[in-house]
């Protein structure tokens, strides 16, 4: 299964790693990395 985490934790990783100078789309690229490693 994916375990997809939620839109204000995500809003949240975006928020701190905008202000840490990564782009956004790195994020999006992590989570489904993450993710689908637990599957």
């Amino acid at each position: 299964c994916r375990i997809r985490p939620s839109i204000e934790f995500v809003e949240v990783l975006e928020r701190r790693l905008y202000q840490s100078g990564y782009e956004i789309i790195d994020l999006d690229l992590s989570i489904d990395i993450s993710s689908s490693s637990i599957e």
